[in-house]
């Protein structure tokens, strides 16, 4: 069952025995509306989002289908979607942006499931939506990276133990590094990675030639521990658990 499918039949098991009906009671354009039942167009995550409120059922259930069946869902909360996260702003290298639509998450325009981690619980996790190809072999345009804040993140044994976890893990460590200019940001993911010879660098790891070595961003920079600071110019603020693209 996809989207269009779960749509359907959450909008049956609501009562309503049409799409016009459903359109009707909730003001929706009935076009789109039927086009989204149908499955002729995708549907956008603050519209899922709307959908799933209005006919009661979890937006991890109407996206993913993870659930077992919406009749047995409970009501979706106001600003704290269960089982869901917020996107609080983007990450793209070479864009500046106010600090304000990196940290606020006071009143979210999407949301995006959040699958269930052993070590941190929804409330504390933001995701961030990955524009531009400066980190495409891991996070590619338009997906969405699921973050922690450092200080969540971080091992008693500091970097060298975040480095470490993620080597068991036989995965690379991402972590969010931010660049202030006045009260401007640029939010960027970058590979935590060991540095020949010791100590650790900041990399990207991308398909366009201008992010690898000898291009023009120079692939990174050697880390700092001052980076880990409120006050560096560049730190490193968050740090990379999951990801998620969507499919339609």
């Amino acid at each position: 069952m996809n989207i269009h499918e779960r749509l359907q039949t959450a909008r049956k098991r609501a009562g309503f025995e049409s799409a016009e009906d459903a359109a009707s009671a909730f003001g929706w354009n009935p076009v789109t509306y039927r086009a989204h039942e149908r499955g002729d167009r995708g549907v956008r995550l603050p519209v899922a989002e709307r959908y799933a409120r209005a006919l009661r059922v979890s937006l991890q259930w109407l996206l993913t289908g993870r659930e077992s069946d919406p009749a047995t869902e409970s009501p979706l909360q106001p600003a704290e979607i269960a089982g869901s996260i917020p996107v609080v702003g983007r990450v793209a290298a070479g864009v500046w942006q106010e600090v304000e639509t990196v940290h606020d998450a006071t009143d979210p325009a999407e949301w995006i499931p959040a699958f269930p981690h052993p070590r941190f619980p929804a409330r504390v996790r933001a995701a961030l939506k990955v524009e531009g190809d400066s980190i495409d072999l891991i996070a590619p345009p338009g997906s969405y990276v699921d973050t922690v804040p450092l200080d969540y993140a971080l091992p008693a044994d500091g970097i060298e133990g975040l480095l470490r976890e993620a080597e068991m893990k036989n995965r690379p460590c991402v972590v969010v590094t931010e660049r202030r200019r006045g009260g401007l940001v640029e939010a960027t993911l970058k590979v935590l990675a060991r540095r020949p010879g010791g100590g650790y660098r900041l990399e990207f790891r991308s398909s366009n030639p201008r992010y690898q070595r000898g291009g023009a961003y120079e692939n990174g920079l050697d880390f700092d521990a001052a980076m880990l600071g409120e006050d560096a110019e560049i730190r490193i603020t968050r740090v990379m658990i999951g990801k998620y693209e969507s499919t339609f």
